[in-house]
């Protein structure tokens, strides 16, 4: 199509809780001389889990920017989906949890690492909420 092109990523930045809802914002400029879609993809690499794949793909957003100019992506992700069901359960593991943005899986850099001293174990609301 006619929306991709050339674009450069800024330092992604990541606040919030990671056993709550964390945000991921990362600049996107647009060095084509169209308009340029890109999609912002953001992964989570848990603790050195036994029987969980510890890369995982937990959320993503498209931005639309305009040539020569930059966007902000900002992506959401919810603390249940970075969460493991272990012993009946929701938790975020304990441990360094890092954070990777990137374009695909093969494509990504680390935005964060967060520290968990204790596993969190979710809430009837954070179990139920995907989004």
């Amino acid at each position: 199509g006619l929306t991709y092109g050339t674009t450069s990523w800024g330092v992604p930045v990541v606040s919030g809780d990671i056993s709550d809802v964390i945000e991921v914002a990362v600049p996107v400029t647009n060095e084509a001389d169209r308009e340029v879609r890109e999609v912002v993809q953001v992964y989570a690499l848990a603790p050195d889990l036994d029987d969980v794949a510890p890369f995982r793909f937990v959320a993503s957003t498209v931005v639309d920017t305009a040539p020569g100019a930059t966007t902000i992506a900002v992506v959401r992700v919810p603390a249940r989906r970075v969460a493991v069901w272990a012993d009946g359960e929701f938790r975020v593991p304990a441990g360094t949890h890092e954070i990777h943005v990137g374009r695909h899986a093969g494509d990504t850099r680390v935005a964060a690492r967060v520290d968990v001293a204790n596993a969190v174990v979710l809430s009837g609301d954070a179990r139920r909420s995907l989004r």
